[in-house]
């Protein structure tokens, strides 16, 4: 649930089942911030090469083009993730022959909101240690 303000407490620990808020076990919540930051440590690597590679170029220094090069990144890392029951969602011979191309343009990873708001060209301006690839240099203003 989004109201005016944002998030609430009760509205980030609720899911809603069948029309009804629910809430969530705190085992899920931890499972689900701990895939957060694990892709987001990935995330990083990605975005330093991204930015290694375009280093003293102005035209590829844009966050939208660094995000696009991450998420792409990010689908052909994780296309042959397992589904919640620990099952393949498809065999990895499916996507053999697939490039970052072929990413659709609606695909988002587990993390990527974080990666936008705290990341190192975050939009929010400011970072957390547990989101850093080593938990220094963090500054918060």
């Amino acid at each position: 649930m989004l109201w005016e303000n944002g998030f609430t407490r009760e509205a980030i620990a609720c899911t809603i089942n069948k029309g009804t808020p629910t809430k969530l076990p705190g085992r899920n919540l931890i499972e689900r911030a701990n895939k957060v930051m694990a892709n987001y440590k990935f995330t990083l690597k990605h975005q330093s090469e991204y930015a290694s590679a375009h280093d003293g170029d102005p035209s590829g220094n844009k966050l939208e083009d660094m995000l696009l090069c991450v998420r792409k990144k990010m689908w052909l890392k994780l296309r042959g993730a397992k589904d919640a029951a620990g099952a393949a969602k498809k065999p990895a011979s499916e996507f053999k022959d697939m490039t970052d191309d072929d990413m659709p343009s609606s695909y988002f990873f587990t993390g990527f909101m974080a990666f936008i708001l705290f990341g190192p060209r975050g939009i929010c301006h400011m970072r957390l240690s547990c989101l850093s690839a080593d938990g220094k240099g963090i500054v918060l203003t």
